[in-house]
């Protein structure tokens, strides 16, 4: 299933804790990914860096994706932001 973490203010820490809550329910293994509320590129960076961090972590066979325009997906990979899926 996939586990879609959202925030209605993109809070790193709300986020984090309902990545948390559902890995313990089991899901998120297609993908993890947030829809978030705004198209910031410093907020889409964090949030980025955020699953990047838990997969890695927590050595998850996942991917990741925040749910951005395609244009802004590409500055983020141009800045070197870990970036599992863009669409």
């Amino acid at each position: 299933t996939r586990l879609q973490p959202n925030h209605p203010t993109d809070d790193v820490l709300g986020i984090s804790a309902s990545i948390l809550d559902g890995l313990m329910y089991g899901n998120g293994d297609a993908v993890i990914g947030i829809n978030p509320a705004t198209d910031n590129l410093h907020n889409l960076s964090d949030l980025l860096k955020l699953l990047d961090h838990v997969i890695q972590e927590y050595q998850i066979p996942t991917q990741s994706c925040v749910l951005t325009h395609i244009s802004s997906g590409i500055q983020l990979a141009e800045k070197n932001v870990p970036i599992d899926l863009m669409f």
